[in-house]
């Protein structure tokens, strides 16, 4: 289970509307039933997310908060599992208590499993024996009905890894980041050891120069290769650049760009959350490593964050929209201060960071359109 931050829930509750793998509630259900059904479903899910039920916040996404005496305990939620017979396994759960706009909130996070699908052996309060309940979009099964025969079907393929590429499940891995471990090649995984992250070390290390190295402290910028094996088959080879003179590796982001028109495009470099690049992307981050997290922190005021790829094709239009606005503020930030002469990465350093506010701006708007449509 991944550890939940408040940069993470917070983003989640700007989105202003639920989905997949999370829920907005204002308060505690009253029944412990209702719960039990809501954990089932966020247990039985298709993706590979951790699940989180957001508590303390309205449909619309609007932090009301909790006071202290509607809050839950771990214990409170833990009893109550052990005390519902489950058919196998329990679904692992973890409750944590955040802070967010000066309010109190709660939020359970449902961790991902393979060990699906979760189901009672016995009827606990309207939660029926033998049902699967799952999580679509951003609805429940209903918990009198069973989920249909084409999820149950998937969610056992999910059990025995069926239902995944090498790729994928390779994937998957680097997200248990703690399970990795470094040896004389690179690193293999510590559950799994058939999975393995190898360097193609040479004589002589590729020097590199791009826009992003000159918003390091050291614009020294170099190029390894690396290979994903699973059982000795290379599934990926993968470039993996280091920055700041050797502070922070990370693979390359894509490219994406913006056309005015034929003659009139700007090129951006972005991630997509959970895809292979981003995880690859968040397993080489050391947050131990204090001159490490600089040159990330560095590295993504240059770089975007996608959700998914809907939302960045949404984002390209909404941006493609504002062409005056957009250009007003790249001719204002051309004439700060960058560390190279170079005007092609003069103006992708620009593109950057006024596509970043722009972001935001674009994110804000999308929240407002989902609470007046609430």
């Amino acid at each position: 289970m991944t550890v939940v931050s408040t940069e993470k829930i917070k983003s989640l509750i700007e989105l202003g509307y639920e989905g997949d793998y999370w829920d907005y509630k204002e308060k505690w259900h009253d029944d412990n039933g209702n719960l039990a059904h809501d954990i089932l479903c966020f247990s039985n899910t298709l993706h590979d997310h951790d699940c989180y039920i957001i508590v303390g916040v309205s449909d619309s996404g609007e932090i009301k908060g909790l006071k202290e005496d509607e809050k839950k305990q771990q214990a409170d939620i833990i009893d109550m599992l052990r005390n519902i017979s489950f058919a196998g396994d329990r679904p692992e759960v973890l409750l944590k208590s955040l802070c967010i706009e000066g309010s109190s909130i709660d939020v359970l996070i449902i961790s991902n499993s393979t060990n699906v699908p979760y189901f009672l052996k016995e009827r606990y309060r309207r939660v029926k024996e033998g049902y699967i309940y799952t999580r679509t979009g951003d609805s429940n099964t209903p918990i009198n009905q069973n989920c249909s025969i084409s999820i149950i079907e998937s969610l056992w393929k999910k059990r025995f890894g069926l239902d995944k590429t090498g790729l994928e499940r390779f994937s998957h891995l680097l997200k248990d980041k703690d399970n990795w471990t470094p040896n004389d090649y690179g690193y293999y995984h510590a559950h799994s050891p058939e999975y393995v992250i190898k360097y193609r070390f040479s004589d002589t290390r590729e020097t590199i120069s791009e826009f992003y190295s000159f918003v390091m402290y050291n614009e020294h910028t170099s190029v390894d290769q690396a290979e994903l094996e699973f059982n000795g088959t290379v599934l990926k080879e993968i470039e993996l650049i280091t920055l700041d003179g050797g502070r922070y590796k990370t693979p390359g982001a894509e490219w994406g760009n913006i056309n005015f028109n034929y003659n009139d495009a700007f090129d951006f470099k972005y991630f997509i959350v959970d895809d292979f690049r981003y995880n690859l992307h968040s397993f080489f981050i050391d947050e131990e490593c204090e001159e490490g997290m600089t040159a990330y922190r560095n590295f993504m005021e240059v770089t975007l964050i996608f959700n998914d790829n809907v939302e960045k094709e949404d984002f390209i239009n909404f941006v493609y929209h504002r062409e005056t606005d957009f250009k007003k503020e790249l001719k204002h930030q051309l004439n700060q201060y960058f560390s190279t002469d170079n005007e092609i990465f003069r103006r992708r350093i620009a593109t950057a960071k006024i596509l970043k506010v722009m972001l935001e701006q674009f994110r804000k708007k999308k929240r407002l359109c989902a609470t007046i449509s609430y």
